[in-house]
């Protein structure tokens, strides 16, 4: 008798109806170090023009979503950053100008 294993697959997709998104967003914010440009009083982040920090935030506190579906969910919903998750009203996941303002007073 042959014994087949199966890989468990990660299937779950993080997106916004998830109801622990507001403690992720408030983690990426941390992590982004999001902070008032002291010349023109915009948001500057630690933003590498990846999604190195949704990553990490997702392998280390969400372990049953599946990382790279996700990833390209927020790709389709033209988010192609980690800031751009934070900040982006376009692609329908970020936070409103006031959220992000109350999550800036949070990280500083």
């Amino acid at each position: 008798m042959v014994n087949i294993k199966f890989r468990n697959e990660k299937s779950k997709i993080f997106t916004p109806l998830d109801p622990r998104w507001d403690e992720f967003t408030d983690s990426l914010c941390f992590h982004l170090n999001i902070r008032e440009c002291e010349d023109c009083g915009g948001p500057v982040t630690n933003c590498d023009g990846s999604f190195r920090l949704t990553r990490n935030i997702i392998e280390s506190h969400y372990p049953e979503i599946n990382i790279q579906k996700t990833l390209d969910y927020f790709r389709t919903m033209n988010c192609f950053c980690d800031c751009e998750i934070f900040f982006e009203q376009p692609c329908g996941l970020g936070v409103d100008q006031k959220d992000a303002a109350m999550k800036i007073g949070k990280a500083s």
